[in-house]
């Protein structure tokens, strides 16, 4: 490592650590809630990498609420272990990642396939009227000259 990508990566590492050090509960929630985004950040090599982003604002949003949970509890070590112990609260943490792959997965196609039907109704709708036109100015009408270019 070397540069700024390597002065980048060791600020966030050292961020980490610190932010461990100091609310290790909070620290352990979010590391054990975070995982999908992690897997998300490894398997990811877009260039926008827009699949990670998506799924880890998701699961950011599905760790959150436990995170508060373990704010207004008493913020121990104890706490955290329940947290990540309880199935309810992993579903929550791990379904909004879930959530986050089919939003990434699934969009895409169905935007897709919205426009593909959007520009063959405007298709349709061309073809409708030029045939109306042939009909009220002949069939010739296709075989005209270009107009004159302007200059």
């Amino acid at each position: 490592m070397g540069g700024a990508k390597g002065g980048k990566v060791m600020m966030i590492l050292g961020t980490i650590i610190a932010v461990s050090i100091v609310a290790a509960p909070t620290a352990l929630v979010f590391a054990v809630g975070l995982v999908p985004t992690i897997v998300a950040l490894l398997v990811d090599r877009d260039t926008g990498r827009y699949g990670a982003v998506t799924v880890g604002s998701l699961n950011f949003c599905g760790v959150f609420p436990s995170a508060i949970h373990l704010w207004q509890g008493g913020h121990t070590v104890q706490d955290a272990l329940n947290t990540i112990a309880n199935p309810y609260d992993l579903a929550i943490m791990f379904g909004a990642a879930g959530i986050g792959w089919l939003l990434y997965f699934g969009l895409p196609p169905l935007i897709g396939s919205l426009l593909v039907q959007k520009h063959e109704a405007e298709i349709r709708r061309i073809e409708g009227r030029q045939k109306a036109l042939q009909e009220e100015w002949g069939a010739d009408i296709n075989n005209a000259a270009p107009p004159p270019s302007v200059s």
